[in-house]
């Protein structure tokens, strides 16, 4: 209860509790924040964290600020899929690379129980650079896959922002 001088009214809030990736909660705090919502408070969890809002809900425009909060959920969770398949495609190619080694490998230790030499060592040399290759191949796929994921977050990011300065239009 709020009073006024001598008379008190009840304020009714609403309130939301928003589950992120712990690297994305800045940006959707200040995205709620932008959109009305006052942070109450944030809870850290194994790689995540949950942030816990709260708004007047005698809030002026407020079903416009529902679809403007609508496209910014929209658009973190689409950074948070980007941010989380980005790492995928190397890692498939490394191992995939690494256990291919490792076969080359497995068969070189066979080929030296049938007594042929040559091509056990060929196929030892094969698996070590094939395991080896993994290595180096991770942080040269990381790179082109972040070079096409970074600007489509970017432009994600740019909603955000373009929805919350719609929303600070609406509420001021």
């Amino acid at each position: 209860m709020e009073s006024y001088g001598n008379e008190k009214r009840a304020v009714r809030n609403e309130y939301i509790d928003v589950k992120v990736n712990q690297n994305l909660d800045q940006l959707c705090s200040e995205c709620y924040q932008g959109l009305g919502w006052t942070l109450e408070g944030t809870t850290a969890g194994i790689n995540s964290a949950t942030l816990r809002f709260m708004r007047d809900r005698k809030i002026k425009n407020r079903g416009a600020l529902y679809e403007l909060q609508r496209q910014c959920e929209d658009a973190i969770i689409v950074i948070e899929k980007l941010e989380k398949n980005r790492n995928r495609k190397p890692m498939i190619v490394s191992l995939i690379s690494g256990i291919c080694g490792a076969t080359l490998i497995g068969s070189a230790v066979m080929s030296t129980l049938y007594s042929i030499m040559i091509l056990a060592v060929l196929l030892a040399i094969l698996g070590f650079l094939g395991c080896g290759l993994g290595y180096f191949l991770y942080p040269r796929i990381l790179k082109e896959c972040s070079d096409k994921i970074n600007p489509v977050i970017e432009q994600n990011i740019d909603i955000i922002y373009d929805a919350c300065e719609k929303a600070r239009i609406l509420l001021s």
